[in-house]
């Protein structure tokens, strides 16, 4: 579950609260990552398709994943071939397929996810504008706090939808980690118990479920 908490990291650039940037941040990226902000915050769902990327200094081959996500508020679904991560904002389950196994845990304030991985940065970062690029606003975003881990992130922002539609981590270690989106839809409506696994039908079918919640 390692690199799906990296994916939640970069989901969450579709749900950041920068809130006040730094003074040294650049006015044009400010406005447009405001804009960008206050329109999602407008929008009852959004589901998309998604690449990810993990690429480290110390393997010869990137990690690639392919997956979907639908996001409502701090609930969200996270569609890999081999594994689903699904969270109501109570509890997290992470379904795997092919060990079938299930996993649930507490659902908390300090639960990495796509609605709040990026308040942790607010008021913690220096932004840059790095220009237009094939419809996308190119914004660069410096953290302040030398000790954190992503030291450097650059975002793609779409110019017409005002919507993140790809970003690149930078880890202080080398590694990157990488997304893009498509296929998104916004305001689409979500089916009833799209963010609540069904336990039970699991463990009729001989799965295995670990309940680690308090």
């Amino acid at each position: 579950m390692k690199n799906v908490k990296q994916l939640f990291l970069l989901l969450g650039l579709a749900t950041f609260t920068f809130g006040l940037l730094s003074a040294q941040s650049d006015p044009k990226a400010d406005k447009i990552l405001k804009k960008s902000q206050a329109d999602f915050e407008r929008l009852k769902d959004v589901a998309a398709d998604f690449t990810f990327t993990l690429e480290n200094p110390n393997q010869q081959r990137p990690i690639v994943k392919k997956g979907s996500v639908i996001l409502q508020g701090d609930m969200y679904l996270v569609k890999f071939p081999d594994e689903t991560i699904v969270s109501n904002g109570v509890y997290l389950w992470d379904v795997l397929s092919e060990d079938e196994e299930i996993t649930k845990t507490d659902f908390d304030e300090n639960t990495l996810s796509p609605a709040r991985v990026f308040t942790t940065y607010k008021d913690q970062m220096k932004s840059r504008y790095d220009g237009l690029e094939s419809g996308k606003h190119k914004i660069t975003l410096f953290a302040n706090d030398k000790t954190q881990d992503i030291w450097k992130t650059e975002l793609k922002i779409d110019q017409k939808t005002n919507m993140v539609s790809g970003a690149t981590m930078h880890n202080r270690n080398g590694t990157t980690y990488s997304y893009s989106l498509a296929n998104v839809k916004t305001n689409q409506g979500v089916k009833e118990g799209t963010f609540v696994v069904n336990e039970s039908k699991y463990e009729d079918g001989g799965w295995l479920v670990n309940d680690l919640t308090e």
